[in-house]
């Protein structure tokens, strides 16, 4: 219950910042569907949770830390709630990917095999960058460098967005024909295809065991601290 207590209390953190969630998250659905096409708002999902999940980290105020100090919690329940409140973020962001995507399915649009292995994909993928970034927030402590902690929030959502709006690209560019150029690419996407449920799994399983290293690499860092 005290993990739960401190996922909370981040939520409590951000503030009206929430609604800046909720943003990213009519955001994605919109783009679905006034584009059809679920792929680019499940992109924006993800570039809204690797930016916003690390709000807590920087919005804290130095006057609450003696409050927050003051509450019985392990330092590991602490990090483990900060962690739980990143994992809740992104759990809320994908309710607004399977609305769209009911809402496709319901037009004939999508294939559902096709986005459970994106998502699967996505998921690792947040998942291996939640981890790279609350461990770095931790190692190098909360507040201590404004620009570094900038630069850990945005760069990895502004790679994973364009990046992935690149990729995206090159498939609606091979499903259109223009196979010449990326056939290496296509051999690859067969291969997944054929293998999607243990793909997706894979992922996932990856993405999980990434997230737990994250988790524990984050504890000791913070157990060696005089607080937390």
């Amino acid at each position: 219950m005290r993990i739960i207590r401190f996922c909370k209390i981040d939520w409590m953190i951000i503030g009206l910042q929430r609604y800046v969630f909720l943003g990213f998250a009519a955001l994605s659905l919109c783009v679905s569907l006034s584009n059809g096409d679920w792929m680019f708002g499940l992109l924006y999902i993800g570039f809204g949770h690797m930016v916003l999940s690390t709000m807590p980290f920087y919005m804290r105020k130095p006057a609450d830390n003696g409050f927050l100090l003051m509450l019985p919690a392990s330092k590991k329940e602490r990090v483990l709630g900060r962690f739980l409140y990143g994992i809740s973020m992104y759990l809320a962001l994908l309710l607004t990917a399977v609305i769209t995507v009911a809402i496709l399915m319901a037009q004939k649009k999508g294939s559902l095999k096709i986005f459970l292995m994106i998502l699967a994909a996505e998921t690792a993928a947040v998942f291996l960058v939640m981890a790279v970034q609350y461990t770095f927030m931790y190692a190098f402590g909360e507040m201590n460098s404004q620009q570094l902690m900038g630069i850990i929030r945005i760069v990895p959502g502004m790679v994973f967005l364009f990046g992935g709006s690149y990729i995206l690209q090159i498939l609606q560019e091979i499903m259109r024909g223009k196979r010449e150029s990326y056939q290496f690419l296509i051999n690859a996407l067969s291969w997944i295809s054929e293998h999607m449920p243990l793909c997706s799994f894979l992922a996932v399983v990856l993405g999980i065991v990434l997230l737990l290293a994250g988790i524990g690499i984050s504890v000791k860092i913070v157990e060696k601290r005089d607080f937390a």
